[in-house]
């Protein structure tokens, strides 16, 4: 019964010829076999193309959708237009997946009636080594206000998408904003809200790779401002819904985002322009998420060098 639901596996693709072997490797591996691998080629210059080609030649579960770079949500956005499964998985594809991470979610998906499924992630970083399982494997339902409040730690709740296992039906319709960074964050917004049914299970199913030469995190990208839309549309829908403690915590959330970024900024260099901002950012948020006490606003309410100097430590901490 459970092999009739039919999983489509959406891999946006661009110059990644490093990655992308295992990435592709990982999926067709899967325990569970009723899967289409849609590999969406999105104007890459590198050797991509090709491994995507004898990947097509060796398994018929593949579709190979070649555009030309428009980036990563347009990928996605081709692959949902071209998916004919009835549920949904992002997968980046310098990322891998455990042998048994699509088998897992559609079995919870299916025992817990849920729209949505998320599991734990493995981070792995550049020397090979991986972050560890959870200690206890468990599993946690969750309501649209449950998940508002979770997603302040980025703990059990993350914005990402490539995590979790989305019933088809509930995104038909949704697709990602076109030249956004964390576009993820406008999807979560559209669809938790539709979904009756979050399934979390702590069990460490996909691989994240932390860091690689040239990925988004080498460099400082201005248009991450743009996030800061996304949570201020979401902080300002619940209000009107009269979700105020849940809005408090979306406020939270854009507070400690711009106090990140801030340092971010500050360490990368930005003119003071760019930091101004962030500052502003910072302050619209502050209202109402100082309400949630957080440790991480409160310092940076109070002195943002401080806050500075505390993310140089954590920086240099992360890189032992």
């Amino acid at each position: 019964m459970i092999m009739q639901n039919k999983v489509s596996i959406i891999v946006p693709i661009y110059n990644v010829e490093m990655y992308l072997e295992k990435c592709i490797s990982s999926i067709l591996k899967q325990t569970y076999q009723n899967i289409e691998v849609i590999l969406v080629n999105d104007g890459s210059t590198d050797n991509s193309p090709s491994i995507c080609k004898n990947f097509l030649n060796k398994d018929n579960r593949i579709v190979y959708i070649s555009q030309k770079n428009c980036g990563l949500s347009s990928a996605r956005n081709a692959g949902l237009d071209n998916a004919t499964g009835e549920w949904i998985l992002f997968v980046d594809s310098d990322d891998y997946l455990e042998i048994n991470m699509v088998n897992e979610l559609i079995s919870l998906a299916l025992e817990h009636s849920a729209d949505i499924v998320s599991c734990n992630v493995f981070n792995v970083y550049e020397n090979g080594k991986k972050s560890s399982d959870a200690k206890k494997a468990y599993i946690k339902e969750f309501s649209y206000i449950e998940l508002v409040k979770g997603l302040l730690t980025q703990e059990e709740i993350r914005f990402e998408v490539w995590n979790k296992l989305w019933k088809k039906e509930l995104i038909s319709d949704v697709r990602f904003k076109i030249g956004q960074i964390s576009e993820d964050i406008y999807f979560d917004h559209v669809v938790f809200k539709r979904s009756k049914k979050f399934v979390y299970t702590s069990k460490c199913l996909y691989n994240y790779l932390i860091k690689r030469p040239g990925n988004t995190r080498s460099s400082f990208k201005k248009n991450k401002m743009l996030l800061f839309d996304e949570i201020s549309d979401w902080y300002i829908d619940l209000k009107r819904e009269c979700l105020f403690i849940e809005a408090n915590y979306m406020a939270a959330i854009g507070a400690q985002f711009a106090a990140s970024i801030y340092a971010e900024a500050k360490r990368k260099k930005q003119d003071s322009l760019i930091l101004k901002k962030l500052k502003a950012r910072f302050d619209y948020f502050y209202t109402d998420g100082k309400k949630i006490r957080s440790f991480k606003i409160n310092i940076f309410y109070i002195s943002p060098l401080i806050y500075y100097m505390f993310s140089l430590i954590s920086v240099k901490v992360n890189k032992l």
